[in-house]
C-alpha cells in the first residue's frame, strides 16, 4: 500500500504534533493536487496525489518511505486508558486491587490502539507500562532495540512520579509512615496542598507492577493520583493530556546514556 491520512503526511512533513498538524490542515494550510484540503483523515496515495503545505517542502515517496524507519513519541497518557494494543474487555475483581476507584468486575477500556493509529506508524508499541489509573509520561517506538534496552531488569532508567495522598499523619523524616516510604522507595518531596492532600514525588529505578499504590496501601495512604512526570531526562513539560510529539533526538541519546548504554 501507498497510502497515508493526510495528517500523517503533515506530521512527518512538519515534526509537529498530531493535534498542530491538524490545525495547519483545518487552518486552509494544505493542498491536495491543487486545492486546498481541509479532511485531516483523507487517504493520500503517495505515488499519484500532490500534497504541498504551506513553508515546507517534501517528497510523498520519500516520506512513505520515512514512515518504515524508526520513530520515537512520547506520549501524555490519560488515566483510564490501558497500556495494551488489544481491544475489549478487562476484569478488575483481583482481591489486592481493594483500593482501587474503579470498582467495577468488567468494563470496557480505551487503549493505547486509538493513539498509535492516530500517528500511523507502523509496529508502533509502547516503552514499558504505566498501570490503568495512572496518568502521564509513556514513550512509544517501533524501535525493538530501543524498547528492549529501556525495558530491560539490568538497565535502570530513573522515572519521577507525583503522588496525591491522603492519610499522612505526619510529614516529618522521623514519622513512621515517611520512614515506610523512604525505605521502599526514592522519596524526593513531601508538599501539602489546600485541600488537605499530601503530594509526595518520588523517584523509581525498578518499577514493578502498581507499586506505588501497594507501598502507599501498607503505609496507611490512599491515593487521589499518580502522574509520571519524567523518565531520565525527557520530561511532561507543557504535553497536554492525550496529546503526543515526536521525541528529539538528543532525548533519545540521553534516555540511552541514563540505561548506560
Amino acid at each position: 500500500m501507498h497510502e497515508m491520512k493526510l495528517s500523517q503526511v503533515v506530521v512527518l512533513a512538519t515534526g509537529l504534533a498530531r493535534r498542530k498538524a491538524v490545525e495547519l490542515i483545518k487552518y486552509g494550510s494544505v493542498k491536495v493536487n491543487n486545492e486546498i484540503a481541509l479532511e485531516y483523515s483523507r487517504l493520500i496515495n503517495c505515488q499519484k496525489d500532490k500534497v504541498e503545505i504551506q513553508d515546507y517542502k517534501f517528497s510523498l515517496p520519500a516520506l512513505k518511505e520515512k514512515s518504515s524507519e524508526k520513530h520515537y513519541f512520547i506520549y501524555y497518557k490519560p488515566k483510564g486508558v490501558e497500556v495494551t494494543l488489544k481491544e475489549g474487555l478487562s476484569e478488575h475483581n483481583s482481591p489486592e486491587d481493594n483500593y482501587r476507584n474503579d470498582n467495577s468486575i468488567h468494563k470496557k477500556l480505551n487503549t493505547l490502539q486509538g493513539v498509535i493509529s492516530e500517528i500511523g506508524i507502523p509496529n508502533l508499541k509502547p516503552v514499558g507500562r504505566l498501570d490503568l489509573d495512572s496518568e502521564g509520561l509513556l514513550l512509544l517506538s517501533n524501535d525493538g532495540d530501543f524498547i528492549n534496552k529501556l525495558t530491560h531488569p539490568k538497565y535502570h532508567v530513573p522515572k519521577i512520579y507525583k503522588v496525591w495522598v491522603n492519610g499522612l499523619k505526619n510529614s516529618s523524616e522521623n514519622s513512621q509512615q515517611v520512614k515506610f516510604l523512604n525505605d521502599s522507595f526514592n522519596l524526593l518531596s513531601i508538599e501539602s496542598e489546600e485541600n488537605d492532600s499530601i503530594v509526595l514525588e518520588i523517584e523509581l529505578r525498578e518499577g514493578k507492577n502498581r507499586q506505588i499504590r501497594r507501598i502507599c496501601a501498607q503505609a496507611g495512604l490512599y491515593v487521589k493520583r499518580i502522574l509520571r512526570i519524567s523518565i531520565g531526562e525527557v520530561k511532561l513539560n507543557k504535553l497536554k493530556l492525550g496529546e503526543w510529539k515526536v521525541l528529539n533526538n538528543h532525548s533519545i541519546q540521553s534516555l540511552l546514556k541514563k540505561a548506560g548504554l
